[in-house]
């Protein structure tokens, strides 16, 4: 399993802002997509308790 993270977010809704403009047409789970329109992966949101805002993508 891979983690992706979203740095530099304050609050969900910028997280959610986001990955809807990287992954267009998607709402929570956000699906991404190989070449061929296959999925690769579903993506949801889950704020990590760190000193710095991140938001991870599982």
């Amino acid at each position: 399993m891979k983690s992706y993270f979203l740095e530099g977010l304050s609050n969900n809704d910028e997280a959610r802002v986001a990955l809807s403009n990287r992954l267009p047409h998607w709402v929570e789970p956000w699906r991404l997509n190989d070449d061929a329109g296959d999925a690769l992966a579903f993506l949801s949101l889950s704020k990590t308790m760190t000193a710095q805002s991140q938001y991870r993508l599982i």
